[in-house]
C-alpha cells in the first residue's frame, strides 16, 4: 500500500492532480480507517497506463470514458479497443 505522497512520487504527479483524477473517477484508491488514500500496485499500474494514454495525446474525456468502460468489466473490451484504435489512427495521421 502507498499513501498519496509516496504514490505522487512514484507517478511523478502532484497530489492535487491525483485528487483531480480521483474526482473525475479515473482513479479510485481505497481509504484507510482514518480516511487516508491507500494506493496499491494495481493502482500504480493503472496510473502508468493512463500516463501512457496522455503521452499519445488522448483527450482527458476519452481517458475518462476508457476508465468508465474498464470498470464495467470484460464485456466492454471491444469498445475500449475502439477507443485505442481511434487514438492510434489520430497519431498516425500526423
Amino acid at each position: 500500500m502507498y499513501k498519496i505522497q509516496r504514490f505522487s512520487k512514484l507517478t511523478g504527479l502532484s497530489i492535487p492532480t491525483l485528487r483531480y483524477y480521483e474526482n473525475l473517477g479515473i482513479l479510485k484508491p481505497a481509504r484507510s480507517k482514518n480516511n487516508y488514500h491507500e494506493f496499491t500496485d494495481s493502482d500504480l499500474n493503472w496510473m502508468m497506463f493512463i500516463l501512457r494514454l496522455k503521452q499519445t495525446g488522448m483527450p482527458l474525456e476519452n481517458i475518462c470514458r476508457y476508465s468508465f468502460l474498464r470498470e464495467q468489466g470484460d464485456q466492454t473490451i471491444e469498445e475500449r479497443i475502439k477507443l485505442l484504435d481511434e487514438q492510434e489512427r489520430l497519431i498516425k495521421s500526423f
